[in-house]
């Protein structure tokens, strides 16, 4: 068996999903019971791709602790079946989503998420947290009927591709770049009690928190090994036009203050920050954090930007069979 924990860090690793569970779910109740907050538009969304983020804070561990988070909305239009039978929505992502956020490129590159068995926790059962064959066919709709709780491996192939200049040559700091974290699905992790948008037939909501331990070590980048808590959660919605919207909630406590992280050294912040000094914060480069606008009792999350794991084709391709259900819905 080809287990991605060894012995010597497997109590650690342990102590880590007990805090990760715990503070992901005191974020979750943050998200589901607190006012709302003002989302800062981002540069780059489009009417069918949306990316906003906000600032708040939330008593981690009993103290007050500043927050921020992004969401991130995605439409994708009807499309003709693919030909291959038809299937729910929910039936298709409780499957595939695991397997399918991860592809190659054109050249024949890893890119997206890639997510791999790690421990689980039995379901109804007296027994340990045990570590599992990362080959294990581990399936999102396998949690809650045979496991509590399942933690993969998350792999960020994509790490560096958003930074300006780096598109054409990101996949030549891989080596600086292994950035990687134990995320913890969670059967209370699914669903939510924020409505679904007019229009949906269908809805698939799940999602994970991240465990304080840094899988390896990352001379660069600055990653969810290194995040106090976070979590995020994925919602699906198939409409009744055919199309699929998907949207994506990520909240980080403390907010995170590095992107790359060299020695201690991050390039972007403190360069920025460098130079906002030497310019006595004339620029304004740097800015605190904004106070939160209450804009009334929570209803929903409302609208947001693009999750950046649920592309490429053969995600685009899958869409046509769930698309496919919602006219005889």
């Amino acid at each position: 068996m080809s287990t991605l924990i060894q012995d010597r860090d497997f109590p650690g690793v342990s102590t880590a999903i007990s805090r990760g569970i715990d503070r992901g779910r005191v974020l979750r109740d943050w998200w589901n019971t607190s006012p709302r907050v003002e989302m800062l538009e981002l540069a780059g969304s489009r009417p069918d791709s949306r990316m906003r983020c906000f600032f708040s804070e939330a008593r981690i561990d009993g103290a007050i602790t500043p927050l921020s988070g992004c969401f991130q909305t995605s439409t994708f239009a009807h499309r003709a079946a693919s030909g291959a039978p038809a299937v729910g929505l929910a039936e298709w992502v409780g499957a595939n989503f695991l397997r399918s956020a991860s592809w190659a490129d054109a050249k024949g590159r890893p890119t997206g998420f890639r997510y791999r068995p790690a421990v689980v926790s039995d379901l109804g059962k007296d027994f340990e947290p045990r570590r599992v064959d990362e080959n294990l066919p581990l399936r999102l709709d396998e949690i809650g009927a045979k496991y509590e709780w399942a933690v993969v491996r998350l792999d960020l192939h994509d790490y560096m591709k958003a930074i300006p200049g780096m598109e054409n040559i990101y996949h030549l700091m891989d080596a600086l770049n292994r950035e990687a974290g134990y995320m913890v699905i969670h059967s209370d992790f699914f669903g939510t009690p924020h409505p679904a948008p007019d229009g949906c037939v269908e809805e698939y909501t799940f999602a994970y928190s991240v465990s304080p331990w840094t899988v390896m070590p990352t001379p660069a980048a600055y990653g969810p090994g290194r995040f106090h808590s976070a979590f995020k959660q994925f919602r699906f919605f198939l409409m009744d036009d055919g199309s699929v919207s998907v949207e994506v909630l990520f909240l980080v406590a403390p907010q995170c203050r590095k992107m790359m992280n060299f020695l201690g050294f991050d390039p972007v912040f403190h360069t920025v920050g460098a130079i906002d000094a030497l310019t006595f914060r004339a620029g304004k480069l740097v800015r605190a954090c904004p106070k939160i606008r209450k804009i009334g009792p929570t209803s929903g999350p409302g609208p947001g930007g693009r999750p950046e794991n649920v592309e490429g084709d053969d995600f685009r391709a899958s869409i046509g069979g769930i698309q496919g259900r919602s006219k005889a819905a």
